[in-house]
Protein backbone atom coordinates (compact mmCIF):
# COMPACT_ATOMS: atom_id res chain seq x y z
CA UNK A 1 0.00 0.00 0.00
CA UNK A 2 1.20 3.03 -1.27
CA UNK A 3 -0.01 6.96 -0.54
CA UNK A 4 0.61 9.86 -2.48
CA UNK A 5 4.10 10.91 -1.05
CA UNK A 6 5.38 7.31 -1.55
CA UNK A 7 4.28 7.52 -5.11
CA UNK A 8 5.76 10.07 -5.74
CA UNK A 9 8.90 8.73 -4.41
CA UNK A 10 8.43 6.13 -6.87
CA UNK A 11 7.96 8.88 -9.60
CA UNK A 12 11.63 9.48 -8.92
CA UNK A 13 13.16 6.65 -10.01
CA UNK A 14 11.16 6.07 -12.88
CA UNK A 15 9.94 9.45 -14.70
CA UNK A 16 6.73 10.99 -15.33
CA UNK A 17 3.58 9.03 -15.80
CA UNK A 18 1.19 9.85 -18.15
CA UNK A 19 -2.47 8.80 -16.97
CA UNK A 20 -5.97 8.92 -18.93
CA UNK A 21 -7.77 12.04 -17.52
CA UNK A 22 -5.39 13.88 -16.65
CA UNK A 23 -3.86 16.61 -18.68
CA UNK A 24 -0.02 16.57 -18.96
CA UNK A 25 2.26 14.11 -17.07
CA UNK A 26 2.45 13.48 -13.67
CA UNK A 27 6.07 13.65 -12.03
CA UNK A 28 7.37 13.68 -8.08
CA UNK A 29 6.81 17.32 -7.97
CA UNK A 30 3.59 17.40 -8.81
CA UNK A 31 1.85 14.09 -8.05
CA UNK A 32 1.14 14.68 -4.50
CA UNK A 33 -0.38 18.23 -4.87
CA UNK A 34 -2.63 16.49 -8.14
CA UNK A 35 -4.15 13.28 -6.11
CA UNK A 36 -4.39 15.37 -2.74
CA UNK A 37 -6.17 18.65 -4.11
CA UNK A 38 -6.26 19.47 -7.84
CA UNK A 39 -8.55 16.10 -8.90
CA UNK A 40 -11.17 17.18 -6.53
CA UNK A 41 -11.09 20.83 -7.79
CA UNK A 42 -14.04 20.21 -10.18
CA UNK A 43 -17.48 18.27 -9.43
CA UNK A 44 -17.55 15.75 -12.30
CA UNK A 45 -20.07 12.85 -11.64
CA UNK A 46 -17.74 10.67 -13.90
CA UNK A 47 -14.46 11.74 -11.89
CA UNK A 48 -13.11 8.46 -10.40
CA UNK A 49 -10.46 8.75 -7.65
CA UNK A 50 -7.08 8.69 -9.60
CA UNK A 51 -4.91 7.15 -6.50
CA UNK A 52 -5.17 3.92 -8.10
CA UNK A 53 -4.52 4.41 -11.61
CA UNK A 54 -1.79 6.63 -10.62
CA UNK A 55 -0.30 3.66 -8.47
CA UNK A 56 -0.69 1.15 -10.74
CA UNK A 57 0.90 2.54 -13.65
CA UNK A 58 4.24 3.66 -11.43
CA UNK A 59 4.54 0.08 -10.55
CA UNK A 60 4.50 -1.14 -13.47
CA UNK A 61 7.34 1.07 -15.49
CA UNK A 62 9.10 0.45 -12.09
CA UNK A 63 9.27 -3.01 -12.75
CA UNK A 64 9.43 -2.73 -15.90
CA UNK A 65 12.67 -0.17 -15.99
CA UNK A 66 15.70 -0.11 -14.51
CA UNK A 67 16.68 1.44 -10.64
CA UNK A 68 19.39 3.47 -9.18
CA UNK A 69 22.03 2.08 -6.75
CA UNK A 70 20.40 0.86 -3.52
CA UNK A 71 21.97 3.18 -1.71
CA UNK A 72 19.81 6.12 -3.51
CA UNK A 73 17.01 3.36 -3.01
CA UNK A 74 16.95 2.97 0.46
CA UNK A 75 18.07 6.65 0.80
CA UNK A 76 14.58 7.69 -1.15
CA UNK A 77 12.32 5.12 0.51
CA UNK A 78 13.86 4.42 4.09
CA UNK A 79 11.98 7.82 5.53
CA UNK A 80 8.95 6.79 3.61
CA UNK A 81 8.77 3.49 5.30
CA UNK A 82 9.75 5.19 8.56
CA UNK A 83 6.36 7.18 8.19
CA UNK A 84 4.38 4.53 7.48
CA UNK A 85 3.69 5.75 3.74
CA UNK A 86 4.54 1.89 2.49
CA UNK A 87 3.44 -1.18 4.23
CA UNK A 88 3.12 -4.36 2.84
CA UNK A 89 1.57 -7.55 3.78
CA UNK A 90 2.71 -11.15 2.51
CA UNK A 91 0.53 -14.66 2.77
CA UNK A 92 3.61 -16.36 3.00
CA UNK A 93 4.98 -16.29 6.69
CA UNK A 94 8.70 -16.26 5.24
CA UNK A 95 7.79 -13.28 3.27
CA UNK A 96 5.58 -11.40 5.89
CA UNK A 97 8.90 -12.27 8.16
CA UNK A 98 10.58 -10.24 5.53
CA UNK A 99 8.43 -7.46 5.59
CA UNK A 100 8.63 -7.24 9.50
CA UNK A 101 12.63 -7.12 9.26
CA UNK A 102 12.30 -4.16 6.78
CA UNK A 103 9.90 -2.37 8.95
CA UNK A 104 6.74 -2.86 6.28
CA UNK A 105 4.02 -4.52 8.02
CA UNK A 106 2.76 -1.23 9.27
CA UNK A 107 2.31 -2.62 12.92
CA UNK A 108 2.12 -0.80 16.21
CA UNK A 109 5.34 -1.12 18.03
CA UNK A 110 5.68 -3.44 21.11
CA UNK A 111 5.13 -1.38 24.66
CA UNK A 112 6.16 -4.21 26.81
CA UNK A 113 8.91 -3.06 28.83
CA UNK A 114 8.42 1.10 27.92
CA UNK A 115 6.72 3.53 27.37
CA UNK A 116 4.82 4.90 24.55
CA UNK A 117 2.55 7.35 22.55
CA UNK A 118 0.53 7.66 19.05
CA UNK A 119 -1.71 10.02 18.28
CA UNK A 120 -4.07 8.68 15.43
CA UNK A 121 -7.33 11.05 13.92
CA UNK A 122 -9.20 8.99 11.18
CA UNK A 123 -11.96 11.52 9.15
CA UNK A 124 -15.78 11.02 10.24
CA UNK A 125 -17.20 13.00 7.67
CA UNK A 126 -16.09 11.48 4.61
CA UNK A 127 -14.69 14.66 2.85
CA UNK A 128 -11.14 15.48 1.97
CA UNK A 129 -10.26 18.16 4.86
CA UNK A 130 -7.29 16.57 5.97
CA UNK A 131 -5.38 17.98 3.48
CA UNK A 132 -6.00 21.12 5.62
CA UNK A 133 -5.60 20.20 9.33
CA UNK A 134 -2.61 20.61 11.14
CA UNK A 135 -1.72 19.03 14.12
CA UNK A 136 0.93 19.87 17.03
CA UNK A 137 1.98 17.14 19.72
CA UNK A 138 3.50 17.46 22.93
CA UNK A 139 4.19 15.17 25.56
CA UNK A 140 5.71 15.81 28.79
CA UNK A 141 6.62 12.75 31.35
CA UNK A 142 8.02 12.43 34.97
CA UNK A 143 9.26 8.66 35.82
CA UNK A 144 10.46 7.33 39.00
CA UNK A 145 13.43 5.20 37.68
CA UNK A 146 13.11 3.17 40.84
CA UNK A 147 9.57 1.86 40.26
CA UNK A 148 7.97 2.93 37.21
CA UNK A 149 5.30 5.24 38.62
CA UNK A 150 4.77 7.94 35.98
CA UNK A 151 2.57 10.92 35.18
CA UNK A 152 1.78 12.34 31.84
CA UNK A 153 0.19 14.89 29.98
CA UNK A 154 -0.29 14.52 26.36
CA UNK A 155 -1.82 17.62 24.35
CA UNK A 156 -2.75 17.59 21.23
CA UNK A 157 -3.71 20.34 19.46
CA UNK A 158 -5.31 20.67 16.06
CA UNK A 159 -5.78 23.78 13.69
CA UNK A 160 -8.32 23.14 10.53
CA UNK A 161 -6.81 25.71 7.69
CA UNK A 162 -9.43 24.67 5.30
CA UNK A 163 -12.03 27.28 3.85
CA UNK A 164 -15.50 27.36 4.42
CA UNK A 165 -16.59 28.02 0.68
CA UNK A 166 -14.36 27.69 -3.13
CA UNK A 167 -14.22 24.36 -3.24
CA UNK A 168 -16.65 21.66 -4.25
CA UNK A 169 -18.72 19.83 -1.48
CA UNK A 170 -16.63 16.26 -2.52
CA UNK A 171 -13.76 18.46 -0.65
CA UNK A 172 -15.40 20.60 2.03
CA UNK A 173 -18.90 18.93 2.65
CA UNK A 174 -19.73 16.17 4.90
CA UNK A 175 -22.78 14.20 5.06
CA UNK A 176 -23.14 15.19 9.07
CA UNK A 177 -24.76 18.46 8.59
CA UNK A 178 -21.59 20.29 10.31
CA UNK A 179 -21.06 23.81 8.28
CA UNK A 180 -19.16 23.49 5.37
CA UNK A 181 -15.44 23.24 5.82
CA UNK A 182 -15.92 21.69 9.17
CA UNK A 183 -13.48 18.88 10.13
CA UNK A 184 -15.37 16.21 12.31
CA UNK A 185 -12.59 14.02 13.33
CA UNK A 186 -12.34 10.35 15.64
CA UNK A 187 -9.09 10.83 17.74
CA UNK A 188 -7.35 8.48 19.48
CA UNK A 189 -4.64 9.04 21.79
CA UNK A 190 -2.95 5.50 21.90
CA UNK A 191 -0.05 5.24 25.11
CA UNK A 192 1.47 2.74 27.50
CA UNK A 193 -0.43 4.12 30.38
CA UNK A 194 -4.17 4.84 31.31
CA UNK A 195 -6.07 8.24 30.33
CA UNK A 196 -7.16 9.60 33.60
CA UNK A 197 -8.99 12.14 32.57
CA UNK A 198 -8.80 14.44 29.45
CA UNK A 199 -10.13 17.89 28.75
CA UNK A 200 -10.63 20.50 25.71
CA UNK A 201 -9.53 24.08 26.18
CA UNK A 202 -11.75 26.72 25.44
CA UNK A 203 -11.18 29.73 23.17
CA UNK A 204 -11.08 31.93 25.84
CA UNK A 205 -8.68 29.96 27.87
CA UNK A 206 -10.52 28.11 30.24
CA UNK A 207 -11.16 23.92 29.91
CA UNK A 208 -13.50 21.77 30.27
CA UNK A 209 -13.99 18.02 30.87
CA UNK A 210 -13.56 15.33 27.85
CA UNK A 211 -15.30 12.39 27.47
CA UNK A 212 -13.17 9.76 26.12
CA UNK A 213 -13.82 5.61 25.31
CA UNK A 214 -10.84 4.23 26.95
CA UNK A 215 -9.77 0.08 25.84
CA UNK A 216 -6.69 -1.37 24.18
CA UNK A 217 -5.60 -2.32 21.32
CA UNK A 218 -2.55 -4.36 20.39
CA UNK A 219 -0.66 -3.96 23.99
CA UNK A 220 -1.62 -0.53 23.77
CA UNK A 221 -4.21 1.98 26.64
CA UNK A 222 -6.17 3.89 24.05
CA UNK A 223 -8.47 6.84 24.53
CA UNK A 224 -10.73 8.10 21.63
CA UNK A 225 -13.29 10.57 21.11
CA UNK A 226 -15.00 12.65 18.23
CA UNK A 227 -13.66 15.92 17.87
CA UNK A 228 -15.32 18.92 15.46
CA UNK A 229 -13.02 21.61 14.31
CA UNK A 230 -14.79 24.69 12.33
CA UNK A 231 -12.87 25.71 9.30
CA UNK A 232 -10.21 28.43 10.32
CA UNK A 233 -10.42 27.08 14.11
CA UNK A 234 -8.22 25.46 16.01
CA UNK A 235 -9.32 22.96 19.34
CA UNK A 236 -6.63 21.71 22.02
CA UNK A 237 -7.08 18.56 23.87
CA UNK A 238 -5.30 18.00 27.34
CA UNK A 239 -5.00 13.41 28.31
CA UNK A 240 -3.49 13.23 31.78
CA UNK A 241 -1.87 9.78 32.03
CA UNK A 242 -1.14 8.20 35.23
CA UNK A 243 0.56 4.26 35.58
CA UNK A 244 3.61 2.39 36.66
CA UNK A 245 5.96 1.11 33.57
CA UNK A 246 7.58 -2.62 33.66
CA UNK A 247 10.76 -0.39 32.63
CA UNK A 248 13.21 -3.16 30.80
CA UNK A 249 16.52 -1.38 32.41
CA UNK A 250 16.75 2.55 31.00
CA UNK A 251 13.42 4.41 30.70
CA UNK A 252 12.62 4.21 26.51
CA UNK A 253 9.44 5.54 24.21
CA UNK A 254 8.08 4.22 21.57
CA UNK A 255 6.66 6.76 19.38
CA UNK A 256 3.88 5.52 16.66
CA UNK A 257 4.01 8.37 13.72
CA UNK A 258 0.73 8.42 11.51
CA UNK A 259 1.35 9.10 7.65
CA UNK A 260 -0.60 12.71 7.14
CA UNK A 261 -0.44 15.30 4.57
CA UNK A 262 0.90 18.32 6.83
CA UNK A 263 3.77 16.87 8.57
CA UNK A 264 3.11 17.05 12.74
CA UNK A 265 5.18 19.11 14.85
CA UNK A 266 6.04 17.05 17.97
CA UNK A 267 7.50 17.91 21.14
CA UNK A 268 8.84 15.10 23.99
CA UNK A 269 10.17 15.85 27.11
CA UNK A 270 11.02 13.35 30.03
CA UNK A 271 12.13 13.69 32.94
CA UNK A 272 12.76 11.30 36.30
CA UNK A 273 11.76 12.38 39.87
CA UNK A 274 15.35 13.74 40.36
CA UNK A 275 14.69 16.06 37.41
CA UNK A 276 17.24 14.96 35.16
CA UNK A 277 16.54 14.82 31.48
CA UNK A 278 15.66 11.42 29.86
CA UNK A 279 14.11 12.66 26.68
Amino acid sequence: ALDPSAVAGLLGFTGPINVDGVDGPLTADNVVEFLLIDQYENENEERLDLLEDVSRETIALLLTGSLPGPVEVADTLGPLVDEGRIVGWASTPDEQQYFTDLGLNGSMPSVVGRDGLAVVLNNAGANKLDVYLEREVAYDATVDAATGATTATATVTLTNAAPSSGLPDGVIGNYTGDALGTNRILVSLYSALPVTSASVRLPNGESEDFQVDVGTEAGWVTGSSFLVVAPGGSVTLVYELAGTLALDGAYSLAVRPQPIVIDEQLAVSVVDTDGRTLV
